[in-house]
């Protein structure tokens, strides 16, 4: 089903979305597409910034996207896409409407015994209590220039990594398994670092080679006991945005310094993306705001979204098309927006992309 967008002056507000009922989660770019996922597995893509939208196929068939539940993140990197999200569910497309299950491997069987079926998540993402939810997905390159990477990780601190020297995913080390990570960036500092973050204001930095992957617990965040739940690299920094309308940014991922942000109030902060110069973060009542550093914040007047609906996931293209994405306040229906360059308010006028 392909759905066409109402435009707004600057913003293009999708009304009626092929999510219908289901909150949006996620959204990635690459390969000039858009992609939008969220609850019961659905997901679309889109190839006009954001402006129309055609469903992918969900469920676990051969021509669907092997998920049955919610899509939490979606990222980039090395001609791939991939998504991740309930039940330790994994897939990957080179083009973002044909997707593929990643199947993680399972336990070695005894000799006498033949192998079990693959199981989603099996080792990496499983518990006493079955297989865990998997929260985050980035792209980025460890110390060797060839080292690129994804990395995914989740709840009870598991996280793994996978590049194309590897055949499987492999399990990094060192997130204490009380935090839940609910955000994973990368930022080309110090040769390229990842951070990971989540509950208990917890960050993680990776100190990673090409065939390992170990994390290091950052200093004191800034967030208390406040869950993290978002983060972003541009213009030099790491930036993190999290409940009670925390944020914080650091240049190395270790040493953070809290930002003021009194125009976000103390809105949960759900999402932050950075490109063509801008940050733009997301909160759990409708309120966004954009900032050329990361530290100095204005709010985004009119930004498309009401009071007391969610701005779950914010993307852009790097060339001044940012979509954002969450649900509306009633009915948990799916809401996307779209706007160009510099996000203002609806009675401004646009340019092209």
């Amino acid at each position: 089903m392909t759905v066409q967008a109402i435009s707004s002056g600057r913003w293009t507000n999708i009304e009626n979305t092929v999510f219908e009922n289901y909150a949006v989660r996620s959204l990635g770019y690459g390969n000039g597409r858009f992609i939008a996922a969220g609850d019961s597995g659905r997901m679309a893509h889109s190839v006009d910034g954001g402006r129309s939208w055609v469903s992918v196929e969900s469920g676990t068939g051969l021509a669907g996207n092997k998920f049955v539940s919610t899509v939490y993140a979606v990222a980039f990197g090395a001609s791939l896409f991939y998504a991740v999200g309930a039940d330790a569910r994994m897939s990957f497309s080179v083009n973002g409407v044909n997707w593929t299950g990643h199947r993680l491997p399972g336990p070695t069987p005894p000799p006498s015994e033949p192998p079990p079926p693959p199981v989603y998540g099996e080792v990496l993402f499983a518990g006493e209590a079955g297989l865990k939810d998997v929260r985050a997905v980035v792209f980025g390159r460890g110390p060797s220039a060839l080292d690129g990477r994804f990395v995914a990780a989740g709840a009870d601190g598991r996280a793994a990594f996978w590049n194309s020297g590897m055949s499987v995913w492999a399990a990094g080390t060192g997130i204490e398994p009380e935090h839940k990570i609910k955000t994973l960036a990368w930022g080309n500092v110090e040769g390229g670092r990842f951070i990971a973050a989540g509950t208990d204001g917890a960050v993680y930095r990776a100190t990673d080679g090409t065939g390992t992957q170990s994390w290091q617990r950052a200093g004191d965040s800034t967030f208390g006991d406040n869950t993290v739940n978002a983060s972003v690299f541009g213009n030099g920094v790491f930036v993190i945005g999290g409940n009670a309308g925390r944020m914080a940014w650091s240049n190395n991922g270790l040493e953070w310094n809290a930002v003021d942000s009194s125009v976000i109030g103390d809105s949960d902060v759900l999402s932050l993306a950075f490109g063509s110069g801008l940050f733009v973060a997301g909160t759990c009542s409708g309120i966004l705001a954009w900032s050329a550093n990361g530290i100095d914040w204005e709010p985004i007047p009119d930004g498309g979204f009401g009071p007391g609906e969610r701005v779950n996931g914010i993307a852009t293209n790097g060339r001044g098309r940012f979509v954002a994405a969450g649900n509306c306040s009633a009915g948990n229906a799916g809401r996307i927006v779209s706007w160009y360059q510099r996000p203002m308010a609806h009675s401004q006028t646009g340019g092209g992309e």
